[in-house]
């Protein structure tokens, strides 16, 4: 048996210092640093619109107007109010990573960049979870398959940005994309956690699993 091997996450929790960690699989979480891990979400609506926004998109620009059509559905008020969210939510990452929080958000034509980091993603986590297990199901381990895909579901806690509306939805995959079924419980005891079950899902979902890719185009349900 080959084995799973590590990823730097204990029960599906990222093992880092310092700096904020996400939740997007489910309602939105947003901690500082341990060991406090204050909650740092955003409360009011827009601003947890804008992060919900780089936060699917990590690692790449987000433009001024994509985050206009998320705000307000493409009828932005004149004022510069995105530059304002923006701005405070730079004042709480810095708060919560004095080292690095300055690097995590970044302005880059035409707009936007979020660099959570490595283990501060729940989403990242999932997808390097997801696609490991894949690949040790394709060299026929199937207990390592089953061992990653069940560590990748325990991230899982409904589906993404479930308390986070926009003006454009989250969810509703487009014409010839499917709907995918529910993923198996992370229960090691529960009869349907078997690899086989995980291995079904993960094969006839995998493709379409939201991610910094397709995350407007499908969501589990």
């Amino acid at each position: 048996m080959t084995l799973a091997g590590p990823l730097n996450r204990s029960a599906g929790r990222a093992e880092t210092r310092g700096g904020m960690r996400f939740r997007i699989l489910g309602p939105m979480e947003s901690t500082g640093e341990p060991p406090e891990e204050r909650v740092l979400t955003p409360r009011a609506a827009k601003p947890r619109i804008v992060l919900a926004s780089l936060l699917v998109r990590t690692d790449r620009v987000v433009s001024v107007d994509t985050l206009a059509d998320e705000l307000w559905g493409g009828s932005p008020p004149r004022t510069p109010t995105i530059q304002v969210y923006v701005s405070h939510l730079r004042k709480t990452l810095r708060a919560a990573d004095r080292k690095g929080g300055r690097d995590t958000l970044v302005t880059r034509s035409p707009g936007y960049v979020l660099h959570p980091g490595p283990g501060r993603l729940d989403l990242a986590d999932f997808e390097e979870l997801h696609n490991r297990g894949r690949r040790a199901l394709e060299r026929g381990d199937n207990a390592a398959a089953a061992d990653l895909h069940r560590r990748a579901l325990a991230l899982w806690r409904g589906p993404l940005l479930a308390d986070t509306r926009t003006a454009r939805s989250w969810a509703g995959p487009r014409p010839g994309r499917p709907r995918c079924a529910s993923p198996p419980s992370s229960n090691a005891s529960a009869p349907n956690s078997s690899w086989a079950a995980t291995a079904n899902w993960s094969a006839s979902c995998g493709p379409w699993w939201p991610s910094t890719r397709c995350a407007r185009s499908c969501t589990p349900t």
